[in-house]
């Protein structure tokens, strides 16, 4: 059904039909340009925006590289920490910014029971082969600088201390926090970080992980495509179960 799109906040929401959801796409909420890299995403915009229209639980879906050989493309991730020591945001200029940073969070509870009622016929549905669409509870999502992907050696920095990587999730989950709104990540590895090599999957041949190819911008879109009908089916689940939801 046609929803509405509204400007809040410079920042384009779409409501659906009851309004019972908000939809934000993050490259694309600037009303003014086609498409936002991801450090000039005006996140405090979308939180403020969010917080303006009333909006009190927030699922973010994100597209994230694995920083471990055993978190294949089509892990299905949710998060329990974040790693983002630089670019540091917030919505206040007061006291009120001083806050201990965490993701055990109700929603992201619920989600993790959702999810795991789910996700075998999420696989089913998709026909995901052994191995693929596996559900991970916890994990650490590091956060880079953007817009490009990272060097090898950065790669090697940031697996010290994360699992999962992309460009803009731990910024939102700050400001979601300083905003006092429940919410939880629901990250697909769509891409092996660079360097990073699969393990072999049941029944796989050792060699086969061995000679999988370099990280190139080609893979990673063809690895979103791959993933878009598992994404759609997951938010589909989240959304009948959590629309307009108090």
């Amino acid at each position: 059904r046609q929803g509405v799109c509204v400007c809040v906040c410079a920042v384009l929401l779409h409501y659906s039909p009851d309004r019972s959801i908000v939809f934000v796409q993050r490259h694309h909420a600037d009303p003014k340009l086609p498409y936002v890299q991801p450090h000039l995403i005006n996140s405090r915009g979308i939180v403020s925006a969010l917080r303006a229209v009333g909006c009190q639980r927030v699922v973010c879906f994100s597209s994230v590289g694995s920083l471990r050989p055993d978190l294949p493309v089509g892990t299905v991730v949710v998060p329990d920490d974040y790693f983002c020591p630089w670019g540091l945001v917030s919505l206040s200029t007061d006291y009120s910014a001083h806050f201990v940073p965490k993701m055990h969070t109700h929603l992201r509870a619920e989600l993790l029971t959702l999810l795991h009622e789910s996700m075998a016929d999420v696989r089913t549905v998709c026909g995901a082969p052994t191995g693929r669409l596996t559900l991970v509870d916890g994990g650490c999502y590091t956060q880079s600088m953007g817009p490009r992907f990272e060097t090898k050696s950065e790669i090697r920095f940031y697996a010290m201390h994360g699992d999962i990587i992309g460009m803009t999730t731990a910024s939102e989950a700050s400001l979601l926090q300083e905003a006092n709104i429940d919410f939880a990540v629901l990250a697909i590895v769509d891409n092996m970080a660079n360097g990073i090599k699969e393990a072999p999957l049941p029944g796989q041949q050792e060699e086969s992980a061995a000679e999988q190819e370099e990280l190139t911008l080609a893979a990673f879109k063809e690895a979103q495509r791959q993933n878009q009908r598992a994404a759609e089916e997951v938010a589909k689940r989240v959304l009948g179960k959590f629309a307009g939801k108090q």
